[in-house]
Parts: C-alpha cells; structure tokens; sequence
C-alpha cells in the first residue's frame, strides 16, 4: 500500500488534495467493497453447484468466473491472468477460460483515448491527427490496466520515427485509484484471513502486499518505458531477439514501435490440433526439430538473462 500511495504522488495526487477526501474516505470503500460483493455474487451463488457437476464447473462455471474478474476492476484481471499461467495449481478449463483476460479485458472508449494522447502530448484538444497519420480508433487488445491502439506519426516531421507504425498504450481511467482502493480491502481481509489460527499459514497478508507492490509499477506506463528501454540494451546483441522501443512515456501513455509477433503457445496449440489430426502422439512429432530447438534454446536464455 506504501508503494501504491508513492505512486500516486508521483502521478499529481496528495494526501492532502480533493482524491484522499473523495476516494479514500471510508464511505467510498464501503460502497466499493458493496460493489464488488455485487459483481462477484453470481460466483458465489453457483459455487456449490460447480462443486458437484463437474459439466456445469467447465461449460457455465469458469466463464462466469471470467466475466466476473473482467468487471471487477484492474486487480481482478491482473489475478485472473496469473491464475491462467498456474495450470499446475488450477484446472486446464479453468485457465483456458481466465486467458482471455490477458488481450481481451474490458476496453475504455475512444474519446478518452484521444483525450488521454491530447493531454500527454501537450497537444491543443482535437490535434491528434495533426501529429499521427493513422491511428485506429479500436484497440487491439486490452489488458488489466491499459489497451493498446496502433498508430502511424506523420512522416518527415519526427525524424526517424516518422512513418513508422507505433503501439500507442493507453492507460484506463481510474486505474490506480481502483487499484488503491481494493488492495486497501484485500489488506483488511488479510488482516481478517491472517487472525484465524488454521488459515495463517497461507500468508495472505504478505501476498497481498506483493502483489500491490508489482500493480502499484504496472499502473505507471512511464516505469514500462524504462524496463524497455533497459530490456533493449541488454539485449542489443541478440540479433533474433527485439523488443518494443519507447519514442515517448509519461504515467498515462506510452508510444512505442510496433513489433509483430504471436503468443508462442498459440503456436503450440496450432500444431496440437495438426497431431491430433494425424495421429501422432505428441507436438514434438508435428513440430520441425529446428523450430523446438528455437524455442526451448531461445525462450531459456531470454529467461536466464533476465534473471
């Protein structure tokens, strides 16, 4: 919570200004938890029935559970995406259905898309395509705390970077105050979880702080300008590897050069379904050797160095 109300400093908020007398008053987070209980009482009322059917948990259970996550605001989509990289912890149904979080989380409109890159620009209000070419009133995907549009800067008026495609990520509104307000809830159910003798050994309380602590950064696009620029230069010698790099970043938007790519599960899964048509036993069998060797070597020694 410490690193969540620094970040919100660094972002033009006091202790002392109209946002601790607004939103951190104690009837505003009684109505946030009141609303909260709302959003996610369809997953409680059905829990007991996706307990005993297993066809009611996979086919009706984990999408409700999704939906739930995707309205419940920043911290719950960004637990909803840890939660479906943990098939070790959790059903594949179960993951399957939390993955969409990660591209297709709930979008914010374009008016506050545009507002958003006027106002980081110090650009005069309706001048954006004064300085973009094209930019693409829909995202291409959206995420826990902001979405992605693609974008093209005028050419001959930015040097290099004119003409070129650019990803322009745009924080969503109200973000760090979400994310302040339910960590300040999640804290008080620690302390609660925490006092009973037989749940203490789960550690919510330290968990909880954790995982604020990485959403407090995460709210901050400027601190993801700076990783990438980081993530750039240890890598500038890795010829197969590259990586986003930032042209501008302040808390609310970040411009940076579009790179194509996939998911490399999805990948996988292309060539899941190639061996479940032709008979062969495992992905390894439908995948070209040169392409695993690719992966596992390069996905390894990306992980190794950024340990």
């Amino acid at each position: 919570l410490r690193e969540i109300e620094n970040r919100l400093r660094e972002d033009g908020y006091d202790d002392r200004d109209k946002y601790s007398q607004e939103y951190l008053h104690l009837p505003k987070l009684v109505l946030r938890g009141a609303v909260l209980i709302f959003n996610f009482t369809p997953v409680t009322l059905t829990c007991g029935l996706a307990a005993i059917s297993k066809t009611f948990r996979e086919k009706v259970w984990y999408g409700v559970v999704s939906r739930c996550l995707a309205k419940g605001g920043p911290a719950f989509i960004k637990w909803g995406q840890w939660a479906s990289t943990r098939s070790d912890m959790f059903s594949d149904g179960f993951c399957a259905a939390l993955s969409n979080l990660h591209s297709d989380a709930p979008s914010h409109s374009w008016q506050i898309t545009r507002d958003s890159v006027e106002e980081s620009l110090c650009i005069p209000k309706g001048s954006l395509f004064e300085v973009f070419e094209q930019f693409d009133t829909n995202p291409i995907a959206s995420g826990s705390i902001a979405q992605v549009h693609k974008a093209r800067l005028k050419a001959l008026q930015y040097g290099n970077e004119g003409g070129q495609l650019m990803a322009v990520k745009v924080r969503h509104p109200n973000v760090a105050r979400l994310i302040d307000m339910d960590f300040r809830l999640m804290g008080v159910l620690a302390d609660v979880v925490d006092h009973f003798p037989g749940l203490s050994w789960l550690r919510i309380k330290e968990s909880v702080e954790q995982f604020s602590h990485t959403m407090a950064a995460q709210a901050h696009l400027n601190v993801e300008g700076h990783h990438l620029e980081v993530l750039n230069h240890n890598f500038r010698k890795w010829d197969h590897v590259s990586f986003p790099r930032p042209i501008f970043a302040c808390p609310k938007v970040i411009i940076e050069t579009f790179e194509e790519g996939e998911i490399c599960t999805t990948l996988i899964d292309k060539y899941e379904e190639l061996a479940e048509k032709t008979g062969m036993r495992a992905v390894d069998e439908s995948m070209p050797v040169p392409m695993v060797k690719f992966i596992v070597t390069t996905g390894l020694g990306l992980y190794l160095k950024m340990l």
